[in-house]
């Protein structure tokens, strides 16, 4: 069909182990890789068709996001799809879960989410993250207490409803990028914010150190400065 995802394992010496193809007669695209704590991979991102079946059609006709399990010689051990447009990036901090971020369409918006969901695969919890225009979450990472820190772009301001309370202040209209830190264990937020510049930020991508502190890129059609006010 159209693009297909794949995953292919290496071992220390660069050799291939195993190449493992997937896919739909649609659209399919991986965009997030990770190992959960049983040490199966868990690959995730988007399809037209329906990538539990392999067939060209899903009970959205739409895009829907996707996560698959793959046991240790590349083989299938399950593969879901879930009421989500797009899954943009995964991760694992916590046992016996992991966290998928993303979008999904609620009253013809895209509103940004990040699922977590165990290793059978069920939904635990999904944290939603409204805005006044459309927004997608696409970057995840935690830091070693085990707090999530999510990442993505909206229009304008958050609204009611939203697991990061809006920001008070005049932003631009147009994307915006925003920050949330979630305790997994209460699911209480730690730190929300938003910053946005007169033009065009998308697509943040998140990785934290040992400080902990989160170093976030982004694209953005703005002039930006660094900490010495130089523009680049």
């Amino acid at each position: 069909g159209e693009k297909d995802g794949f995953i292919v394992k290496y071992n220390n010496k660069g050799e291939k182990q195993f190449i493992t193809q997937f896919g739909t007669p649609e659209f399919d695209s991986v965009q997030g890789i990770t190992i959960g704590s049983d040490g199966f991979l868990l690959a995730a991102g988007y399809s037209n068709g329906n990538i539990e079946t392999g067939e060209a059609e899903n009970d959205s006709g739409d895009m829907k996001g996707f996560v698959i399990k793959f046991k240790a010689d590349g083989s299938f051990h399950w593969k879901k799809m879930y009421d989500a447009t797009h899954f943009w990036k995964i991760s694992a901090p916590v046992p016996y879960s992991f966290f998928v971020a993303g979008s999904m369409k609620k009253e013809e918006k895209s509103v940004a989410v990040t699922y977590q969901i165990g290793l059978d695969g069920k939904i635990k919890s999904i944290y939603s993250f409204p805005a006044e225009g459309n927004s997608v979450a696409t970057g995840i990472d935690h830091d070693s207490d085990r707090n999530i820190y999510i990442t993505g772009h909206m229009e304008g301001d958050f609204i009611t409803g939203s697991k990061i309370p809006s920001g008070g202040k005049d932003l631009p209209a147009k994307n915006n990028i925003f920050l949330g830190i979630f305790n997994t264990t209460t699911a209480k937020l730690l730190y929300g914010t938003i910053s946005g510049t007169a033009d065009h930020d998308i697509n943040p991508k998140i990785a934290v150190d040992e400080g902990p502190s989160p170093y976030i890129s982004f694209y953005s059609l703005e002039e930006l400065t660094d900490s010495s006010g130089k523009a680049s």
